[in-house]
C-alpha cells in the first residue's frame, strides 16, 4: 500500500524587512517552503490564493514611524476574515509587554518572537505548530473502535487529534475543531454504517479537502452498507485502507507515513 509523503509546510512571511526576510529563508529553506509578502497588498492576494500552515507576521509593516499602534496588529484582522484558522506568530523588534499581551488575547497569536533572538528558537516554534498530526474523524458510535485504534496510535508514538481529548469545556465545536483540522498534517476519516450519515463527519471531510489535507479513509465494520456517491467523491484521490482488528500492521504503515 502506498501512502504519499506530505511536502514541506508552507509559510508565509510578512515584513518589509527586505534583510531579515533573505536572512530568514537562508534559514528555513531546507526545511520549510517560505514565501514572502512585503506589503498588505501583496500578502492578502497570497493569502487568498494558497493555503498556509503558519503565518509570520511583521509587528509593523508599512507604519515606519514605530510611535504609533502597531499596523501589523491591525492587518491580522484581515488576514482572519480570508482565514481565521491561520496560526500566527508575531516577529518584532518592539518588545513592549503590553503589545504582546494585546496580540496573544485580542489576536489569538501563537507565540510572540523578538527579532534579535537566534533563529533556533522561530524555528523550533514552528516546529511545534507544524509537527505532523493526525486529525481523527469518527462517529460516536464507533468510539469502542476508535479508542482501540488509538491505543494502538500511541504504541506507534503517532501524534493524534481527537475531540474529547482537545476540545475543553466550555469550548465551541464550529471554532475547536477546523482548528483541529487545520493544524493537522493529515486527515484520517473513520468510515463506518454509522459515521456515514453523520453531518459533522461530512463538514469535517469537507473542510479538510477544502484545506488541502492528505486524506486516510479507513473502512471499519465493512458489511452490507455502501460508501454514498458523495463521500466516495471526496475521497476519490486517496487510497483507502479496510481494516479490521486486530490492526497493527495497518496502524504500523500509518505510523510510517506521518514520521
Amino acid at each position: 500500500m502506498y501512502f504519499p509523503l506530505p511536502p514541506p509546510p508552507k509559510l508565509l512571511l510578512i515584513d518589509d524587512d527586505h534583510e531579515f526576510c533573505q536572512e530568514l529563508r537562508q534559514a528555513l529553506g531546507n526545511v520549510c517552503d517560505l514565501e514572502i509578502a512585503n506589503n498588505k497588498g501583496d500578502a492578502l492576494a497570497k493569502v487568498r490564493q494558497k493555503k498556509y500552515q503558519v503565518l509570520l507576521l511583521d509587528l509593523f509593516i508599512e507604519n515606519k514611524d514605530h510611535n504609533g499602534k502597531p499596523d501589523g496588529l491591525d492587518f491580522l484582522s484581515e488576514i482572519y476574515e480570508i482565514d481565521c484558522n491561520l496560526p500566527v506568530v508575531i516577529i518584532s523588534n518592539n518588545k513592549d509587554a503590553r503589545i504582546a499581551r494585546d496580540a496573544f488575547k485580542e489576536f489569538r497569536v501563537w507565540d510572540f518572537i523578538y527579532k534579535g533572538d537566534p533563529f533556533q528558537k522561530l524555528h523550533d516554534r514552528i516546529q511545534d505548530i507544524i509537527k505532523l498530526s493526525v486529525f481523527i474523524s469518527y462517529s460516536s458510535k464507533d468510539r469502542k473502535f476508535v479508542d482501540l485504534l488509538l491505543e494502538q496510535m500511541d504504541n506507534a508514538s503517532i501524534s493524534y487529534w481527537q475531540d474529547v481529548k482537545k476540545i475543553k469545556p466550555g469550548q465551541s465545536l464550529n471554532h475547536s475543531i477546523p482548528q483541529g483540522i487545520a493544524k493537522a498534517s493529515h486527515y484520517l476519516v473513520v468510515l463506518s454504517k454509522h459515521s456515514i450519515k453523520s453531518s459533522w463527519v461530512k463538514r469535517e471531510l469537507y473542510f479538510a479537502q477544502e484545506n488541502e489535507k492528505l486524506i486516510l479513509p479507513l473502512v471499519y465494520d465493512p458489511g452490507d452498507w455502501k460508501l454514498p456517491d458523495e463521500i466516495k467523491f471526496l475521497i476519490s484521490d486517496a487510497h483507502q485502507i479496510h481494516i479490521e482488528s486486530p490492526f497493527k500492521r495497518e496502524v504500523e504503515k500509518i505510523a510510517e507515513l506521518m514520521r
